[in-house]
């Protein structure tokens, strides 16, 4: 485990996203992969969850608000050397998340997510444009899945040039880089 140190400050990557109480996605699990490779992880928290292993029961927007004071809180704190996001659901939630990030040049890592894996909305359907036009192009790489690249580009993803087709639509949207995650993709083999 990694301590901050008063006197030096660690290297911190903060995660942005939701609660999922079982602790399998969202914050639980940035917070273990970060602890895992050695860094120490800080956290902005941005929808609250009622859910478990089977699936997303409901879901609470956290203020857009408190979300701008939580990030100005760590910001003002720890020395943030990365950003990985993750669930915002709101327009007001991502344009005040791109606002408070936009100058901090670090890396950005964007996970997308439209949907649960059990099939919960997990972003208004107003905020999509507000996510690619605010949050892509401040972005190093973004890692939608196969159905997030779907509904993002309009492209049907069923082999590994069509996830090609769709990861340069979704570059001209201004991310550095694109990895479509290729685990929905149907075959022997999950390409990325």
């Amino acid at each position: 485990m990694v301590w901050i140190n008063p006197e030096k400050k660690t290297a911190t990557v903060l995660t942005i996203a939701g609660l999922d109480p079982s602790g399998g996605a969202g914050i639980a699990a940035d917070l273990k992969t970060i602890a895992a490779i050695g860094l120490h992880g800080a956290c902005v928290i941005t929808t609250l969850t009622v859910q478990n292993t089977q699936g997303v029961y409901r879901v609470k927007l956290i203020d857009h608000e408190f979300i701008k004071e939580q990030i100005e809180s760590i910001i003002s704190d720890l020395m943030v050397k990365a950003i990985k996001i993750g669930v915002l659901y709101s327009s007001q939630s991502i344009h005040v998340i791109s606002e408070e990030i936009k100058n901090l040049g670090v890396s950005i890592v964007l996970d997308p997510v439209l949907v649960s894996t059990t099939g919960q909305k997990l972003i208004e359907d107003d905020a999509i444009s507000t996510l690619i036009n605010d949050l892509f192009p401040l972005t190093t790489l973004i890692t939608p899945n196969k159905n997030e690249a779907e509904r993002l580009t309009n492209i049907r993803i069923n082999s590994i040039d069509e996830a090609r087709k769709a990861a340069r639509e979704l570059a001209d949207y201004g991310p550095r880089a694109v990895l479509i995650k290729g685990g929905h993709i149907e075959g022997t083999f999950s390409t990325d």
